[in-house]
């Protein structure tokens, strides 16, 4: 309820179209009460056809544009819940994209799947009837009115009964909170289990995944059902309550209004129409009782994202842009500590990479061979120390120059879900065919890309799980050289390739270092260690295991 109200003070504009398109509904929706009150006080005490008619065709007038007046709220009510569902969810998905990695791997990628697809979901409740139905609560006021206008005690049993419902919504709101909240926990639960059975497919049939899925999703299951059942339970208890509480209130309407006849302070007619006018003052109330779960868990599921994007930042889009890129390095006293880790990777790591060198980082397993990749790429913040690219603090320099002006091949690559013609272009803006088709070539996947039916049009999905391992780690490779930038941070080069990929590696890497590009590698390679000139072992640099 609160989000709409929100999204109506946010379009000022909008809103007092709406609000005038609501008034007129409003006001036309009298005219059905008043033709009650003068067809039964007038036509029927004289029998006059003339006042029949006359009657008759305004009501229907009034009625034809009582329904072209809700039409052009109908549409006014779109146009801010579309734009509204559109922004934030283009916000969302933004800072998603541009959250740093260390900052955005403290959630589990289940939960904020969940979240964006809860957000999605949830904007329903937010949808032009929804908005609609509570542009009319202002106008509640104005039946009230009329109804005391024409008797004040059938006025005060009206306001009575509205008050009674607001307060059963209140509660009724602040019941089902709860278990609106272990649902979205439920949820997220659900996904995680989802996203298993899907993603490590194999591991669940050779390790005997089944069963301890099973239970798990089975004990997911039952509290979802229960969860649902109490949801369901409160919601329907709700407008069961809204619908009592109305039924109730025509009848103590009539049951005043029938004394008030008796005692002649109220006639027949006048009775029939305050009742008509009580019943359109207390159904907005009765229509947000069944509205009550859809709010809630809408409420939820927005403030979750609202809390997301508190406590993530984007990356800045300014920075430092000089256009030359020298390629040497400087770490002075770096410490990096994953969230939830006790031991660090790095204590006090100091390094000196010089320009045009090629520097091989080893280690042990966990020892944060690439954990140090991405640090020097700008992909994560150290937790103290600075990291300096040609003498410039590396957090003072703006991303998109370090994008273009270093290559990374990361030890698990991934892709964007597209073609792979758009993942080069994505990569390296205004790459021409036969550019593209020349860093194939020098990444041994020009014959794959040949073959392939598809070519260039091949569709890669993120995990780019389609294609052999090899086949991806090459693609990653020719991608990485698409910036042709000074500075190459590649992880891993030749895991996972076979003879002729590794030659073509180290061909490549003999290219690089003779036209003086810094070369920063992790790797176990003894043959690219022998090329090294610089060779950092993480085991015996403060790193922990």
């Amino acid at each position: 309820m609160q989000v709409i109200l929100d999204r109506l003070r946010r379009n000022p504009a909008a809103l007092a179209r709406l609000l005038f398109a609501s008034m007129m509904v409003n006001l036309l929706g009298i005219a059905s009460s008043l033709y009650m009150i003068h067809i039964l006080n007038r036509y029927v005490v004289y029998g006059v056809s003339s006042t029949l008619v006359t009657l008759t065709v305004g009501v229907l007038l009034a009625i034809a544009g009582e329904y072209a007046f809700r039409a052009m709220r109908l549409h006014l009510a779109a146009e801010i819940s579309s734009d509204e569902d559109v922004r934030m969810s283009i916000g969302l998905y933004g800072l998603i994209l541009t959250a740093p990695l260390d900052t955005l791997k403290r959630r589990p990628a289940e939960e904020i799947e969940a979240m964006v697809r809860n957000v999605d979901q949830e904007a329903q409740a937010f949808g032009a009837a929804n908005i609609a139905a509570i542009s009319d609560l202002p106008f509640v006021l104005f039946f009230l009115f009329i109804i005391f206008l024409l008797s004040q005690p059938l006025a005060l049993v009206t306001l009575v009964v509205m008050l009674v419902l607001i307060f059963s919504g209140w509660r009724g709101q602040k019941r089902m909170a709860k278990p609106v909240q272990q649902w979205r926990g439920v949820a997220t639960r659900t996904a995680a289990l989802l996203a298993t059975a899907l993603r490590a497919a194999e591991s669940v049939r050779h390790f005997r995944g089944k069963g301890l899925l099973i239970r798990r999703w089975t004990e997911v299951m039952e509290d979802s059902a229960r969860i649902r059942h109490v949801i369901m339970g409160l919601s329907s208890a709700m407008t069961s309550m809204a619908q009592t509480i109305q039924a109730m209130g025509g009848v103590g309407i009539i049951a005043v209004g029938a004394v008030l006849v008796v005692e002649g302070r109220l006639d027949v007619g006048s009775l029939i129409g305050a009742n008509i006018l009580a019943g359109r003052a207390l159904a907005p109330f009765g229509r947000m009782a069944f509205l009550a779960e859809a709010f809630k868990k809408a409420e939820f599921a927005m403030t979750a994202a609202q809390n997301f994007a508190k406590t993530v930042e984007a990356e800045p889009e300014t920075g430092d842009s000089s256009e030359r890129c020298h390629g040497h390095f400087s770490l002075r006293q770096v410490n990096v500590q994953w969230p939830g880790r006790p031991i660090p990777l790095f204590v006090s790591l100091s390094l000196n990479i010089p320009t045009g060198s090629i520097c091989v980082v080893t280690g042990p397993n966990g020892s944060g061979k690439s954990t140090l990749l991405h640090v020097l790429a700008g992909l994560q913040q150290p937790t103290q120390g600075q990291v300096l690219l040609d003498g410039i603090e590396m957090r003072q320099r703006a991303p998109e120059w370090r994008r273009r002006h270093l290559g990374f091949l990361p030890q698990e690559p991934t892709f964007l879900a597209g073609t792979l013609r758009e993942n080069f272009h994505a990569a390296a803006e205004g790459l021409t065919e036969e550019a593209i088709r020349h860093l194939l070539v020098t990444a041994g996947a020009a014959r794959f890309v040949a073959e392939h039916p598809l070519g260039m049009d091949l569709q890669l999905s993120y995990d780019g799980r389609e294609i052999p391992p090899g086949i991806r780690r090459r693609l990653a490779l020719a991608r990485a050289l698409a910036q042709n930038g000074p500075v190459m941070l590649l992880d891993e080069p030749t895991v996972g390739l076979d003879r002729e990929g590794t030659d073509a590696v180290y061909t490549l890497l003999i290219t690089l270092a003779k036209t003086g590009k810094t070369l920063i590698i992790a790797t176990h390679d003894s043959n690219i260690m022998k090329g090294a000139s610089q060779i950092i072992d993480l085991a015996q640099q403060g790193a922990g295991s």
